[in-house]
């Protein structure tokens, strides 16, 4: 396996792994997710953050083929009345091949994504996972990420 840092020429492949975890989510929420009918779209927008300085990506490949991706970008917030100045690394979207689940190649898009924290000096790694993805979830607190927060949604 390797990981590297994805270009735009990666965006056709990390399209192709964003439609099997969006797949998951619009089976979960089809009120809050598109399907995929056409990924041309997908791509085009993979184009444009592949082609955004503030964003990075990476690409994990098993045997040369498109295993995994993950999608950072850095948000700084300024401080407020309430709070302090912040900033931190988050993970945007992130996805492995269901048949290539197990064999550390999530583990390797989080250490990458950890040496790009690191080299940016930003404390924290976050990220989302929805309610429905307990698989997901474990996956997180294995590598260590905790909950600091939880979201709630209520329908009128």
């Amino acid at each position: 396996m390797s990981v590297r840092r994805a270009t735009v020429d990666d965006a056709a492949a990390l399209a192709s792994l964003c439609a099997e975890v969006q797949a998951l989510h619009v089976a979960a929420m089809p009120h809050l997710y598109r399907r995929f009918d056409d990924l041309a779209p997908v791509i085009a927008d993979f184009r444009d953050r592949l082609g955004d300085d503030a964003r990075a990506s990476w690409i994990a490949e098993v045997d040369g083929v498109a295993a995994g991706y993950v999608c950072t970008q850095v948000v700084r917030q300024a401080a407020h009345v309430y709070a302090l100045a912040r900033a931190h690394l988050y993970v945007d979207q992130m996805g492995v091949r269901a048949d290539l689940r197990g064999r550390g190649v999530g583990r390797a898009l989080i250490d990458e994504v950890r040496a790009h924290a690191r080299a940016l000096a930003l404390p924290r790694v976050v990220l989302d996972v929805q309610g429905f993805n307990a698989g997901a979830e474990a996956f997180y607190r294995r590598l260590g990420f905790t909950t600091r927060k939880h979201t709630m949604d209520l329908t009128p």
